[in-house]
């Protein structure tokens, strides 16, 4: 983190400006005496990573507060855009609200990489490869060597169709992430279906997973990111950029309780037994599986209903008064 600021700060002559502050002055305007806006900014920015520190090791009530915030994140923003814009614009804010909220299904799924799918490895897969028992914490590799060799050629996937007018849409996308999601469980059930009850699965099926939820994440992951920042209002893009990550920690909130009903009972780390704890993951699997599908489906069929939301046009925002917003 420290190596990317000064990265950008060293290359912010090739920003063109962009980089810079819409008003150096009002940053310099005192706060609380003898304090400036820019420091009461640094100075809440350091209180903000305390506070996130007290509240990794009280995790207990992240999940509560999260579900809060990501609640209350909703009703102001529809709030907002009801209040403070207006045609287009308003619909372009729902379209940024939905692929902020639609995300979570995929990550709920997603996530399941760094607790069951890698217990699953761990204790019911045969990790033998030409020989070598690869070690479990290995296959947490797969995701990040996946991206390496596929974002190029999805993303030149993108320009290919854009140039025949085949690219799909941002909701299309996004239906298609949540769907993949869902279909890797189906595969990797099929894998430990076909053989016996109390038998090791391929390796090649844990390959298979990995490979279409990476898949699923270039199709969701980079292009939601870019929608938040396309179709928030100018003066929202950073609170839609929170209001994204917002979300995936719901997702990853949801993970855990997927995580915990997918669990099976061991001794020192190693099941009791293997033949009732496959049944149990398969059955887990199937279920988040097929509701992924499903609720990929429903998404394709909502797609063009966002898309007419995501309608280019000129922002317009209107200003607050009382008659938009009644008397105090």
């Amino acid at each position: 983190m420290l190596f990317g600021l000064i990265v950008f700060q060293w290359g912010q002559p090739w920003l063109d400006g962009k980089a810079e502050p819409p008003s150096p002055e009002k940053l310099r305007e005192k706060v609380l005496g003898v304090i400036t806006i820019e420091t009461a900014c640094y100075t809440s920015a350091l209180l903000i990573v305390a506070v996130s520190v007290a509240l990794l090791m009280n995790a207990g009530i992240v999940n509560t507060l999260a579900m809060i915030t990501g609640i209350g994140m909703f009703v102001a923003l529809i709030g907002y855009s009801i209040v403070r814009l207006k045609g287009a614009a308003r619909t372009r804010m729902w379209a940024a609200v939905y692929f902020a909220i639609a995300q979570i299904p995929f990550w709920s799924l997603f996530e399941q990489a760094g607790s069951s799918l890698t217990l699953v490895t761990s204790r019911l897969v045969d990790t033998n490869i030409f020989g070598w028992n690869v070690p479990t914490p290995v296959f947490q590799s797969l995701n990040a060597g996946f991206i390496f060799l596929f974002a190029p050629l999805v993303a030149w996937l993108w320009v290919w169709l854009a140039r025949r007018g085949w690219e799909p849409s941002t909701p299309v996308k996004f239906a298609i992430g949540v769907f993949g999601a869902g279909l890797g469980y189906l595969v990797l059930v099929g894998g430990m279906s076909s053989v016996g009850a109390a038998a090791l699965t391929p390796v090649f099926f844990i390959f298979a997973i990995y490979w279409i939820h990476t898949m699923a994440e270039l199709m969701l992951s980079p292009v939601g990111l870019s929608a938040m920042t396309k179709l928030a209002p100018a003066s929202l893009v950073g609170l839609f950029m929170a209001a994204w990550f917002v979300y995936s920690g719901l997702g990853n909130a949801m993970s855990g309780v997927i995580a915990a009903a997918a669990g099976a009972e061991t001794v020192g780390g190693q099941i009791i037994d293997v033949a009732g704890a496959k049944s149990n993951y398969i059955q887990v699997f199937s279920s988040i599986g097929y509701i992924g599908m499903v609720i990929g489906f429903l998404m394709l069929l909502m797609a063009p209903i966002v898309k007419r939301w995501m309608a280019e046009t000129h922002i317009e925002e209107r200003p607050l008064s009382t008659d938009s917003v009644g008397h105090n």
